[in-house]
């Protein structure tokens, strides 16, 4: 599990993914008052994940950070999961282009 603590429009809201590993996808889970929720949901959906796509409904916990970690207005606070963000290994090969 991998959560988000998230201060917007003077309010606090929670988002999470139930995850067991960095790249394994979830649907994204909200919590709080429903009216900020549904502005962020919006927001988030549309944001970027770490390898330029957008996150939309479901995505992996690297993704979520990297769309997070982007989003300094709303002062995105990791609550749960550091060990997602810690442990990920794009498996990319030394030397290789990307």
């Amino acid at each position: 599990m991998i959560k988000y603590e998230i201060k917007a429009k003077n309010d606090t809201i929670y988002v999470s993914l139930n995850v067991n590993s960095p790249n394994e996808r979830a649907l994204l889970t909200y919590e709080g008052d429903q009216d900020v929720v549904s502005g962020f949901k919006e927001f988030l959906e549309n944001a970027y994940g770490a390898f330029g796509h957008t996150i939309g409904q479901a995505t992996s916990a690297i993704d979520l950070h990297y769309a997070m970690s982007n989003q300094q207005q709303f002062q995105a606070r990791l609550i749960e999961g550091q060990d997602l963000v810690t442990k990920y290994d794009p498996e990319i090969p030394d030397g290789a282009v990307t």
